[in-house]
């Protein structure tokens, strides 16, 4: 499971450290070249932010999309806009990646960015973004906060 939050610097040319609890905790580790892993980057359809995957939760996400009704208008906006969106990543041996633009663009990367594990996978926010989502929590009422927690029993 994957858990926490870690703040990096994203360079001009949009390079950013991949964090290796992170690496270690998805099997990203390997040995090959140049290379310390790979793993598929998409735009997240809800809040905002970027969302990495391995290759193998990819695959069991395409696997969910295909089975969706072609027919279905939400399903043809979701494949386009999350799949479409979908770049392999490679780490390089600084354990660096480089974020492709248009995903900056879509997730309002500048310089301060903060990956978030997130259970079963990884969040790339802009800091501005995830400060405005923690607002947003701040503002639920503690009795619905509590009336959510009693009834997920978390």
């Amino acid at each position: 499971m994957l858990s926490g939050q870690y703040e990096c610097v994203m360079d001009e040319k949009g390079r950013v450290a991949f964090p290796a609890p992170f690496r270690a905790a998805l099997g990203l580790t390997g040995d090959d070249g140049d290379v310390l892993g790979r793993f598929q980057l998409t735009r997240e359809p809800f809040d905002g932010c970027l969302v990495a995957r391995t290759e193998a939760a990819f695959e069991d996400l395409l696997k969910k999309v295909l089975a969706m009704p072609r027919s279905e208008p939400l399903t043809q906006h979701y494949r386009r806009f999350v799949v479409g969106s979908a770049h392999e990543i490679v780490i390089d041996r600084a354990g660096r990646v480089n974020i492709p633009k248009r995903l900056r663009e879509y997730a309002g990367l500048g310089r301060d960015v903060i990956w978030v594990g997130e259970l079963d996978n990884v969040e790339l926010w802009s800091r501005e973004r995830l400060d405005e989502i923690g607002k947003v929590m701040d503002s639920i009422s503690d009795e619905k906060r509590r009336e959510w927690s009693e009834k997920y029993g978390v």
